[in-house]
């Protein structure tokens, strides 16, 4: 008994709805014995699904409960040489990912150690701020330690993990019928669909600043994957936004595989010109006019490139122009 074969069970109960399915034809479906169906249903409840058997009909899932994050369900889509580099720990619910994740890498964890929540109580943000994450979503941190990098070089991390975030939701998105927006990125680490943001993106870094290199990064991820089922916070009602608008088929694990599937691939096959490129591609800001906010003071400009650095180059009100490797840029209604 695999875990794969519990997941293959799964898929089949999310598809089939409310219609019961009976051991015999996902035995059938699946060529494995009844008593495979039995232990794979098994490993489902044990795992938190709510699977019914129906009397004299088969088995199917209870009310609304077909998308939960589980380790097994992310390792399911996840290819043997991805999951061997990762240490992946998945919880319901967590303070912060980022927290558990800091202390783990202090302690020596090794690169790849990953937490994945379906919801937290006091999720970081940039700056100091909280990062509202309510069910519905879901919340990665993952330890990078990258050989001799240099802080001022950090900064491509956060390019690596935007686009693989993008990556990410798009594929998600192939799987729902219809015409969908393509992913975009407000620089620097804001993923949007259309008007709306549905991700964000948070790396923090410990350094050593003798050497000038940087000796663990913490690469954050936050997708709102389902809209919330309680009211937003005010300053939120007009911004965020969800990827999909109804529970998918293990929508949670496919995003959080999708996503990390994308990292490793961006981290080993890291090349500056095309990964600016693709960052480039997909930037919502060029051309439009922006405020940008610095620690005491705010200004406006105009965005008239990405450069290959990822630096946001603007034009100011005055003629002036200037090269921005960071900060924080709010879109101006026109």
């Amino acid at each position: 008994m695999t875990l794969d074969t519990a997941h293959l069970v799964l898929q089949m109960l999310q598809e089939s709805g409310a219609r019961p399915l009976s051991g015999k034809e996902i035995g059938s479906k699946l060529h494995i014995s009844r008593t495979a169906v039995w232990k794979a249903v098994r490993k489902l409840k044990l795992t938190g699904y709510e699977v019914e058997a129906v009397a004299r009909q088969g088995y199917r899932l209870s009310g609304s409960c077909g998308d939960i994050l589980s380790y097994d369900g992310i390792l399911s889509y996840l290819t043997p040489e991805t999951s061997s580099k990762l240490h992946l720990e998945v919880k319901s619910l967590v303070s912060s990912t980022h927290d558990l994740l800091d202390e783990k890498a202090r302690v020596g964890d090794p690169a790849g150690t990953c937490i994945v929540a379906a919801q937290q109580e006091r999720g970081r943000g940039r700056r100091g701020h909280s990062f509202y994450s309510p069910p519905g979503g879901v919340y990665i941190s993952l330890l990078l330690r990258p050989p001799a990098l240099r802080i001022n070089e950090g900064r491509w991390l956060t390019v690596i993990a935007a686009n693989a975030a993008c990556e990410a939701i798009d594929k998600i998105l192939m799987t729902v019928p219809g015409e969908h927006p393509r992913a975009q990125i407000k620089w620097l680490n804001d993923i949007y669909l259309g008007e709306r943001k549905v991700c964000g993106i948070l790396n923090e870094a410990r350094c050593e600043l003798e050497s000038d290199l940087i000796d663990y990064v913490l690469c954050g991820a936050g997708f709102n994957l389902y809209a919330p089922t309680t009211s937003l916070p005010s300053e939120l009602q007009n911004l965020m936004g969800a990827i999909l608008p109804q529970h998918a088929v293990d929508g949670k694990n496919r995003l959080t595989a999708h996503f990390l599937t994308a990292m490793q691939n961006g981290l080993a096959h890291f090349e500056k010109e095309s990964c600016a490129a693709a960052f480039k591609a997909r930037s919502n800001l060029i051309g439009k006019r922006v405020l940008l906010e610095g620690s005491h003071s705010t200004c406006e400009a105009r965005v008239l490139d990405i450069d290959e650095e990822c630096r946001l180059q603007v034009r100011f009100k005055d003629g002036t122009r200037a090269a921005l490797q960071g900060g924080h840029v709010s879109l101006i209604s026109s």
